[in-house]
C-alpha cells in the first residue's frame, strides 16, 4: 500500500465482485427466503452507503444485517473491508475466512476471490484463516441457515391445527385450503434438507457436530413429515 490507495489484490477483488448482483439471496440453486421489497431496499442502501465512504455503518450492515440472512455478497463485502481497512483494521486473514464464507454455494467470483487471497498468504495465516471460518460457518453458513428455515417450516406445520379464523379466512381469499397450504411447505422441506444433504456431502471439512445436528434434523423431518395426514 502506498498511503491510502489500495494495492492492485483489493482491487481486483472489488472490481471482479462489483459485477455480481447484490441479491445473492436469488441464488436458484439455493431454497432460502426470496427477498422482499424491504430488504432490497436494505441492500440498495448499504451499497450507497458503502459508495459513499461511509464504511463503519456500511460495515454494520453487512455484517449483522444482511449476512446473517445468507446474502453472499454482503458477506464477500464484509471480507474486503477487512482485507482493505475500511471502518476495520486490515486483516487478511479475517478477510479470507468471510470470503470463504461468501464462496460456500460455489459462486465463481466469490471462488476465484477465496483463491486469490489465499494465494498469498502464508501457511500459518491460512491456518488461522480456517479457524476463523468454520467459527463462522457455525453462525452464518448456510447450513445454519438453512437448518433455522427447516424449522420455522415444521413449526408452522406443528401449528396446522390451531390456525386461527383469521389466517383460514385468508387463505380461503387466497384460494389455499389449509391442506394446499400444508403440501407447499412440506415440498420446500423436503427441496431444503435435499440442500442440506448435498452441502455436507460436499464439504471435506465437514464436523462431526454438524452431521450430527443434521441427522437429528433429518429424523424429526421423517418423523414429522411421515404423520401428515393430508387429504388427497
Amino acid at each position: 500500500m502506498i498511503g491510502n490507495r489500495p494495492s492492485v489484490l483489493q482491487m481486483t477483488l472489488l472490481a471482479a465482485c462489483l459485477s455480481v448482483a447484490a441479491n445473492a439471496l436469488a441464488d436458484r440453486a439455493f431454497p432460502g427466503q426470496a427477498p422482499d421489497r424491504h430488504l432490497i431496499l436494505i441492500q440498495e442502501k448499504v451499497d450507497s452507503l458503502f459508495e459513499a465512504g461511509r464504511y463503519e455503518r456500511a460495515m454494520f450492515i453487512y455484517r449483522h444485517e444482511l449476512a446473517p440472512l445468507g446474502d453472499k455478497y454482503a458477506q464477500y463485502m464484509v471480507g474486503y473491508m477487512y482485507l482493505a481497512g475500511k471502518s476495520v483494521d486490515k486483516d487478511p486473514v479475517t478477510a479470507l475466512a468471510w470470503f470463504r464464507l461468501a464462496a460456500e454455494r460455489g459462486e465463481e467470483t466469490f471462488v476465484s476471490a477465496s483463491d486469490k487471497l489465499t494465494a498469498v498468504l502464508s501457511t500459518e495465516q491460512r491456518a488461522r484463516a480456517d479457524a476463523i471460518y468454520m467459527t463462522l460457518r457455525a453462525e452464518l453458513g448456510d447450513m445454519i441457515l438453512m437448518m433455522r428455515l427447516v424449522e420455522s417450516d415444521l413449526q408452522r406445520l406443528a401449528s396446522r391445527n390451531t390456525l386461527n379464523t383469521s389466517f383460514n379466512g385468508t387463505a380461503a381469499r387466497n384460494g389455499l385450503d389449509r391442506d394446499i397450504l400444508d403440501r407447499q411447505i412440506a415440498a420446500r422441506v423436503s427441496a431444503r434438507m435435499r440442500y442440506l444433504d448435498q452441502y455436507l456431502a460436499a464439504a471435506a471439512d465437514a464436523s462431526e457436530s454438524e452431521l450430527q445436528q443434521l441427522a437429528a434434523l433429518d429424523a424429526r423431518v421423517a418423523r414429522e413429515l411421515g404423520g401428515l395426514e393430508l387429504r388427497r
